[in-house]
């Protein structure tokens, strides 16, 4: 997964001028659903496999993590916008890193890949609300109200699952 995260990090951020952030994002989050619902099958599959899916899954990730934070950096304050993301993304990976001892005996393995897809499935839903629009009204300049919504905070409890789960 990191090395499918870190690959996809890369070319996002080197191409990300001649790409659209919210079409990167939902390939990204389509990819995510079906590759996390896929590693839920890690007891059926050859080791090798499972690599490979999660490598995919990786990639997913990453893209849409670089389009919002592209998007964040394109707005009016995104020194705002990108401290908010950080402390809200360090924040659930760090709560979510204390609970999944308690939780994962009872949902297992199988059981936090399928909330991982679960979570990057309702983030895809709501994508309009986590990604600037192309004509931004007054409303939509201000991060912390976009970091803030449900959506949003939801993409970065899968984001923080995500890591806890590498």
């Amino acid at each position: 997964g990191f090395v499918g995260s870190a690959l996809a990090a890369i070319f996002v951020g080197l191409r990300i001028r001649h790409l659209n952030p919210r079409s990167v994002c939902v390939f990204g989050l389509i990819v995510l659903v079906v590759f996390d619902c896929l590693s839920a099958f890690v007891n059926q599959m050859p080791t090798e496999v499972f690599v490979v899916v999660r490598f995919i899954s990786g990639l997913g990730g990453a893209a849409a993590y670089a389009s919002v934070v592209t998007s964040i950096a394109a707005s009016r304050e995104p020194e705002r916008g990108y401290g908010m993301f950080t402390v809200l993304q360090f924040g659930l990976s760090s709560a979510l890193f204390y609970l999944l001892p308690i939780v994962l005996p009872t949902i297992g393995v199988a059981g936090m890949f399928i909330l991982m897809s679960l979570l990057a499935a309702f983030a895809l839903s709501m994508k309009d609300s986590v990604l600037l629009r192309d004509a931004v009204d007054d409303e939509q300049t201000l991060e912390t109200k976009s970091l803030l919504k449900p959506a949003a905070l939801l993409a970065m409890l899968g984001i923080g699952t995500y890591e806890v789960a590498n």
